[in-house]
């Protein structure tokens, strides 16, 4: 989720005739610099944060609010898409549908992206250079919950029970089921085959001869037991996509497989044809349409993290203003030390999720009170942080707790509707 952060910088720290510059710490030093901002750095792996914050919040301006009945269920998240399950969370607060799929949404997002698909095929994750950056950023870029509300409110939102979004692994006759076995499998496949030097006919290879119908698969258990078997894989392709899409027979699924060049375009034309009678318009809400995003720090591609003093403070602020209003607000943040282990890694990692509710906490023995956020996390509801972030109380499965010096030192961004 880093690349979905430099994206950001792109975006809210455009620089007049010179909009293709990509987020390098030089560059963002010369626009902190005439912003006349002051920039905080860390390295990756620094503890504790340098300069901490000082917080503002007291105990009025922390009124107790548990927005929790109204956001729907905690889920578990496929791959790196926590984004869209905080667009979904906001799109759908209030309104009279859904619940709505962060899978479709996220399928939407990410078929735009060359990057998503490539990491969607099953190949690494890597540094990308400064040109895939920038074309990164105009082809809507690998996630981010801003642009995945402003897709969802352009093109509609699918039904949950549509296109099933929670990851959690089942196990059903000693298949693990979850998308990313799609992909894994989908890739693997293709790996196999080039390595077996097989003489396809066609570049869709479900349409070559060396596979059996999924009929035909689903009764022979010699080939279900044989993972050295391209129908094998073909097997654990179909049946992983019939978990998700369970309006889809295995037929139609089968269908959409020969289309497919693909793992991308197999599962975007499941999300076609799964959601083409159901597509949900955002109906129009005097208070919902507008988005509204604050900046607070970001991640270079040199993998420094950058705080804005002055921008972290407007952040608080507007996120307490808008949860004031009865709205969860949509947060992106640097995940080490709060919800990860702080390590010497070469980048922070980054991830989002939707701020739900908040109470005050008295101080003890002189020290002050403090205002605590209740934070509903897409990791699944048996999930617990393990260190930074406490685990909210057990009425809150998912969640977690989190205090107003923690949130502005992790900080990225946060979203809301307006």
């Amino acid at each position: 989720m880093k690349y979905l952060f430099i994206l950001f910088f792109l975006n809210n720290f455009h620089i007049q005739g010179a909009d293709k510059l990509p987020p390098t710490k030089a560059n963002v030093i010369a626009r902190a610099k005439a912003l006349n901002l002051r920039p905080i750095f860390e390295q990756p792996g620094a503890t504790p944060f340098p300069n901490p914050p000082k917080t503002s919040t007291t105990k009025q301006s922390c009124s107790f609010i548990d927005l929790t009945p109204q956001m729907g269920e905690v889920r578990d998240q496929i791959g790196a898409s926590c984004y869209a399950y905080v667009a979904t969370d906001l799109l759908q607060f209030g309104q009279a549908g859904g619940p709505y799929s962060a899978l479709h949404l996220a399928t939407q997002n990410q078929s735009l992206s060359e990057y998503g698909e490539e990491i969607k095929q099953g190949k690494k994750p890597r540094i990308l250079n400064e040109e895939e950056v920038v074309k990164e950023y105009k082809a809507f870029g690998y996630g981010s919950p801003k642009e995945a509300m402003e897709l969802g409110l352009n093109t509609g939102l699918c039904p949950e029970e549509d296109v099933y979004s929670d990851d959690r692994w089942i196990q059903s006759e000693g298949i693990t089921k979850d998308v990313s076995q799609i992909f894994y499998y989908y890739q693997t496949l293709k790996n196999h085959i080039e390595a077996l030097n097989c003489p396809l006919s066609t570049p869709n290879i479900f349409q070559n001869d060396i596979f059996k119908d999924f009929a035909d698969i689903e009764s022979d258990s010699t080939i279900q037991n044989n993972s050295q078997d391209p129908n094998y894989m073909k097997y654990q392709i179909i049946s992983n996509a019939s978990h998700k899409y369970s309006k889809l027979d295995s037929k139609i699924i089968e269908q959409i497989l020969k289309k497919s060049t693909d793992a991308m375009s197999f599962l975007t034309q499941l999300n076609d044809i799964a959601c083409k009678d159901s597509l949900q318009k955002i109906p129009p809400n005097k208070n919902s349409q507008n988005i509204v995003s604050t900046r607070a720090g970001l991640l270079t591609l040199e993998g420094d993290w950058i705080m804005f003093d002055d921008l972290r403070n407007t952040a608080i602020k507007n996120l307490n203003s808008h949860l004031s209003k009865g709205k969860p607000v949509g947060i992106s943040y640097k995940t080490q030390g709060l919800i990860k282990p702080v390590s010497t890694s070469t980048t922070h990692g980054s991830h989002a999720s939707s701020v739900a509710g908040r109470r005050w906490k008295p101080g003890k023995n002189g020290k002050p009170g403090e205002c605590i956020y209740l934070v509903k996390n897409s990791w699944g509801t048996d999930w617990i942080p393990p260190n930074g972030a406490k685990a909210s109380p057990s009425k809150y499965p998912g969640y977690f707790e989190i205090t107003e010096k923690q949130l502005m030192e992790h900080m990225i961004e946060i979203n809301y509707l307006e």
